[in-house]
């Protein structure tokens, strides 16, 4: 059944509530251009990447929506409420996310976003932001220099100029993608979903933890997909079910 808001409105999850923003498809030069400062070399080249609209989560995952889905709450900063949760794996989250697929009503499905999407949708739709929302750090992004190594309640900066919050800082975030440092000199031009093998997973985004070169919209990270990493959080997108199934396939 087909259960999808228009894509001018937010969609709520109904058993957390938590809110998805629509982010219309298109084409951008992903990775690491002369606008974006210092690059690494992993961050390179710059090629043209083309992905399809998608519903992005506003925030990253709360504690109290993780618990509301799993019955505990994980994190090693367990403060609950609207803090991000932490120190997921994963297999939690694909755990998280089956969970939320059972109660799902729609064409859709919730899953993690490719590494694609994620920058797709932290640079506005493509634009040559350095953080997500723009160049002032400290209007958008909770990083080592200003939190006192401490995560904060998600949405506390400005947006980006899609309406997501936190999409550079606090927690660093999950993606499906499998890490290959030099993917980008064979990425797929259409929707890629990374290499097809490889045992790190991608993270993006940095976190209120991290230096705050880290939460630049094009800096990669990667770490083991079984780690339970207290700067590490998740932020999920809701899409049509082939583009899970793809993902996925790749993967076996």
């Amino acid at each position: 059944m087909r259960l999808e808001p228009p894509h001018d409105q937010i969609w709520h999850e109904p058993l957390t509530g938590m809110q998805f923003v629509w982010v219309k498809g298109g084409c951008f030069q992903m990775g690491c251009g002369p606008w974006s400062g210092t690059c690494q070399a992993d961050e390179k080249p710059v090629h043209e990447v083309c992905v399809d609209g998608f519903w992005m989560g506003k925030f990253e995952a709360t504690q109290e929506q993780w618990q509301k889905v799993m019955g505990a709450n994980p994190s090693r900063y367990n403060r609950g409420g609207e803090y991000p949760v932490e120190q997921v794996s994963v297999k939690d989250v694909e755990i998280f996310v089956d969970k939320l697929n059972a109660e799902n009503r729609s064409d859709n499905l919730y899953r993690l976003p490719t590494e694609a999407e994620w920058e797709y949708a932290a640079r506005s739709g493509g634009e040559q932001e350095i953080y997500a929302g723009g160049i002032n750090i400290e209007d958008f992004v909770w990083h080592r220099g200003n939190s006192d190594d401490e995560f904060k309640p998600v949405g506390s900066k400005k947006p980006n100029g899609l309406g997501l919050h936190d999409m550079s800082g606090n927690v660093y975030e999950w993606c499906s993608d499998r890490y290959g440092q030099n993917y980008y000199s064979k990425s797929l031009k259409n929707n890629p979903v990374g290499p097809s093998t490889g045992e790190k997973r991608v993270i993006r985004g940095g976190s209120a933890a991290s230096e705050a070169k880290s939460s630049r919209t094009t800096n990669r990270s990667s770490i083991s997909a079984s780690c339970l990493n207290y700067m590490i959080g998740v932020r999920l997108i809701w899409a049509p079910g082939h583009n899970r199934r793809r993902t996925l396939d790749q993967k076996k």
